[in-house]
């Protein structure tokens, strides 16, 4: 957040860095970003630039992993990287190429969840009852009946007269949820 906010300076170890990290203030949180600094300061082939992104995710052997850092270390020094920067980037791109993902994907899962906090905030009800008809998605139905009583929302036992076959947002002042029939 200091970098974002100017109030701390973010530093490159090469200034092809700027250009691919630029974007997530100085920071490797992209698989993108793993195979564009493996290709800018190792040197590297695409097809190599992408194994360093599945060695570090552990989907390959160790025997990889060490010919390829090899390789990345000694273009880096190529490029005037000093030791300690060549080893703080390969930290970097081995670090976050474990648990980074396409920035597509993270593009799409942003504007979910911005939809999906709208609609919780704005028509709680409704958001509850489709959760729980839709198969509640990662959480078990549970989880959403405790979620509606936290914000005062009451879950109605089913009712022949008035449960549809999926859960339903009944009007009101808060709002209900009624249990389904199926």
């Amino acid at each position: 957040m200091k970098r974002l906010r100017k109030q701390e300076e973010i530093k490159y170890a090469h200034p092809a860095l700027k250009k691919i990290l630029g974007d997530s203030q100085g920071v490797c949180i992209f698989q993108e970003q793993v195979m564009q600094i493996s290709q800018a300061l190792g040197s590297m082939s695409l097809a190599e630039a992408d194994l360093v992104r599945r060695v570090s995710a552990k989907f390959s052997g160790r025997s990889d992993r060490d010919r390829l850092r090899g390789k990345f270390l000694k273009a880096a020094e190529m490029m005037g990287l000093t030791s300690q920067q060549r080893e703080e980037t390969w930290m970097m791109v081995e670090k976050f190429a474990g648990f980074g993902f396409c920035k597509a994907h993270a593009a799409t899962y942003a504007d979910i969840s911005y939809r999906m906090t709208y609609l919780k905030t704005h028509h709680t009800a409704e958001f509850l009852a489709a959760m729980c008809s839709a198969g509640a998605g990662f959480y078990h139905v549970s989880a959403y009946v405790e979620e509606a009583k936290r914000w005062g929302i009451a879950v109605r036992l089913p009712s022949v007269i008035h449960s549809r076959m999926e859960y339903t947002a009944e009007a009101g002042v808060d709002g209900n949820v009624r249990c389904a029939l199926a």
